[in-house]
């Protein structure tokens, strides 16, 4: 698991702990691609809003390992779990 990943779960589950005790709603800018012609490999970036509620919001953590090559990245999932 990519450490950019894993710290912005732990981002996001820290927000939505937060604001779950205050059930206020998570206000989100969603950001997504789409194909700039049916087809095409190019494409544009689109944003929307979208408001979470804190009680219906989990973060799932998946793709863990229990063996991988880098010593390192077996060290850091164990602290994950």
């Amino acid at each position: 698991m990519n450490i950019r990943i894993a710290c912005l779960a732990a981002l996001i589950m820290a927000i939505v702990c937060d604001r779950a005790t205050r059930a206020e709603p998570l206000e989100l800018q969603l950001r997504y691609q789409q194909p700039v012609a049916e087809g095409s490999t190019r494409f544009h970036q689109r944003t929307r809003p979208e408001a979470w509620q804190p009680e219906a919001t989990a973060v799932i953590v998946c793709d863990m390992w229990n063996s991988h090559h880098c010593v390192n990245a077996v060290r850091r999932v164990v602290q994950l779990a």
